[in-house]
């Protein structure tokens, strides 16, 4: 009776004590009936197997870079050896294998960030080699150690439970060293997130800052900026100025200044002093003035002095002394003596260049404390007696006298005054051509020369009326036509009415022909109209003061 073999099932033959096939003993046992066998389809012809490819040897893995101290790993269990795999029993036939898909290459592990130093892994403990099955008649090719070809099972039988073992270590040792890539990210990760210098943070809302770790407190010392680089704080003043090439004297009051400075910083501000000077001609001017970045501009016009004009019979060379100090570094920045021609006191410019008209500047000829004016109203007295036959035998201005009008105290006065000026001075009108609007230097005499000179132009004898007019404490104004002037007289303080005399009338004043010198019908429409004539400048001798015009004599 047939029997099989313990540890492998081959089937024995009765007389066989010794499997074949493993060489295990087995003694001989009985035998169940067999079922009944089912023909069997014939197999396929087996392919020949092709030779598996030698394996690739594994390229050394890079040598692993210093990483920054991390928390410690713990060591990976290592995996459990692989048991043994059994020698699978003889198949009749052999179903091939497909071959094995080869592993594909592991990705390069990028490089982790500084992290905390790991603990060295443990080395995985080595496979056990594979025991080799005993040789079998027959045996199949061996397969390369790639992979292992399984042996056909009949239907109903189970894999073998080495080949479950197998792959559970499998298993286990790529989540192992999943879990290790896993925790040096984490750590690398966390090793980022920290704060490079590993200060503690401020995690107090009022202000105060809560340290984890004490540091001992160390004197910390400064290092100089370099000087080089330090902006310079040194402020330094700049300054620019205009003057004028000439002055004529009895046009001072009009000039906007003698001197036109300005003055600014590089940086910052300082303080500056600013001095100018005609000597001889002007007061001295001092003004200590704040200098900054914005410019500073001054116009200076120093006051003359009181008896300057009276020395400039003629004209002279003088300078201008400008001088700018900083006060804050005691030092001069502008120390300049500007030349400037001093015209005579004679002098008159009408308009400027510009067409500037000057008019006014007439009142500095209207010399009412002139000595030559006294002696004039003295003369006025004696003319004034004789004329009136001693009704009225002095120069009283706007006073007062019983049993006369007020019109006939004003007119009486100027009348004696034109016949005094022509009969006891003999003064005469010389003609010569007069014009207010020319831009060019006039000469005009004072009244003074005109009484010693015994003559004058329309404008010279005009000034020497107003001067004996303003010397009597009444209102005398200047009218000035185009090509000659005249003077008017108020009738009497207030009263707004004038009389119109014509100065040039010293013939017929000397003469007695008053008419001609004095119009005195003249109403308010008269005057309106006569001042609204194109050219007709009215100037008004009581403006000398408060234009600040200084008489020139």
């Amino acid at each position: 009776m047939s029997h099989f073999c313990s540890n492998c099932g081959t089937k024995l033959e009765d007389n066989q004590s010794f499997c074949h096939i493993c060489g295990k003993a087995t003694p001989a046992r009985p035998i169940a009936p067999a079922q009944p066998v089912q023909p069997v389809v014939p197999a396929q012809p087996v392919q020949p197997i092709a030779p598996a490819q030698p394996a690739q040897p594994i390229a050394p893995a890079p040598p692993v870079q210093p990483v920054a101290p991390a928390e410690p790993v713990q060591p990976v269990v290592p995996a459990e050896p692989v048991q043994p795999v059994a020698p699978a029993p003889p198949v009749q036939p052999v179903v091939p294998t497909p071959p094995a898909q080869p592993i594909a290459p592991a990705q390069p592990v990028q490089p982790v960030a500084p992290a905390q130093p790991a603990q060295p892994i443990a080395p995985a403990q080595p496979v056990q080699p594979v025991v080799p099955t005993p040789p079998a008649q027959p045996i199949a090719p061996a397969q390369p150690a790639a992979y292992q070809s399984y042996a056909y099972q009949p239907a109903g039988q189970t894999m073998p439970p080495a080949e479950k073992k197998k792959k559970t270590g499998l298993i286990i040792g790529i989540s192992a060293g999943a879990v290790v890539i896993v925790i040096l990210i984490i750590i690398a990760i966390s090793a980022l997130l920290k704060d490079p210098d590993n200060k503690p943070s401020d995690t107090s809302r009022s202000g105060e800052t809560t340290q984890e770790t004490a540091s001992p407190v160390t004197d910390v010392k400064l290092i100089p900026f370099p000087s080089a680089l330090i902006a310079n704080t040194d402020v330094n003043i700049s300054c620019n100025y205009k003057a004028p090439d000439v002055i004529i004297p009895a046009n001072y009051r009009s000039m906007d200044y003698i001197v036109y400075l300005q003055c600014w910083a590089d940086q910052g501000s300082t303080e500056a002093l600013v001095s100018v000077e005609i000597p001889g001609f002007t007061q001295k001017y001092e003004q200590k003035i704040t200098v900054t970045r914005s410019e500073t501009e001054i116009s200076i016009h120093p006051p003359m002095l009181t008896d300057a004009a009276q020395s400039l019979n003629s004209s002279k060379d003088a300078q201008i002394n400008v001088t700018v100090t900083d006060l804050n570094k005691n030092k001069i920045i502008v120390q300049d003596a500007r030349p400037v021609k001093l015209y005579s006191r004679y002098d008159m410019q009408w308009q400027d260049a510009e067409g500037t008209p000057y008019y006014e500047n007439i009142l500095a000829w209207v010399t009412p404390e002139a000595e030559e004016i006294r002696q004039l109203l003295r003369l006025s007295a004696d003319s004034c007696n004789e004329l009136t036959s001693g009704q009225l035998d002095a120069i009283v201005g706007y006073q007062q006298v019983s049993d006369w009008s007020q019109e006939q105290i004003t007119y009486t006065q100027v009348v004696s005054m034109m016949h005094a000026l022509a009969s006891k001075m003999g003064v005469k009108y010389i003609m010569s051509p007069f014009s207010a609007t020319s831009t060019e230097l006039q000469r005009i005499a004072t009244p003074a020369e005109v009484i010693n000179s015994a003559g004058g132009l329309c404008a010279e004898t005009a000034v020497t009326m107003a001067s004996a007019i303003q010397a009597t404490n009444m209102h005398a104004v200047l009218i000035l036509l185009p090509g000659h002037m005249q003077v008017a007289v108020e009738t009497w303080q207030d009263s707004g009415q004038y009389f119109l005399i014509e100065t040039t009338a010293l013939d017929a004043a000397a003469n007695q022909e008053f008419d001609t010198v004095v119009n005195y019908n003249m109403t308010q429409d008269d005057w309106s109209a006569y001042l609204e004539q194109d050219g007709v400048v009215a100037i008004d001798c009581n403006l000398a003061s408060q234009l600040h015009i200084q008489a020139i004599d």
